[in-house]
């Protein structure tokens, strides 16, 4: 998809790609895809886009997103975390308050 067709519209586009798990095989094909991801954030900022690349590595999440005028393309991948709602440790160190609807909260 070339740069000048993102712009050529009107409206959001919005693409990602999950992966089912992490094989040590992936390092090859995501090096390459961050290496295009961050080519297209380059050509798209000298031609007056704002550019935002966001790279969580302990998530393997890679999100990037432009925008121009009224137009938003974002595109993200990472890898499925069966675990990702999980409760941190202080989530579970944290006492649970119940209170029911038909109370009055103070």
């Amino acid at each position: 998809m070339s740069v000048a067709f993102i712009f050529d519209t009107t409206y959001l586009k919005s693409i990602s790609i999950c992966c089912a798990q992490i094989r040590p095989t992936d390092e090859i094909a995501r090096n390459y895809l961050l290496q295009g991801m961050q080519f297209a954030l380059k050509h798209c900022n000298e031609i007056g886009a704002k550019t935002e690349f966001v790279i969580e590595p302990c998530e393997g999440y890679v999100d990037m997103t432009i925008e121009k005028g009224n137009v938003e393309y974002s595109f993200a991948f990472f890898y499925y975390n069966p675990t990702i709602c999980d409760p941190t440790p202080e989530d579970v160190e944290m006492p649970m308050v119940v209170t029911s609807v038909d109370e009055p909260m103070e």
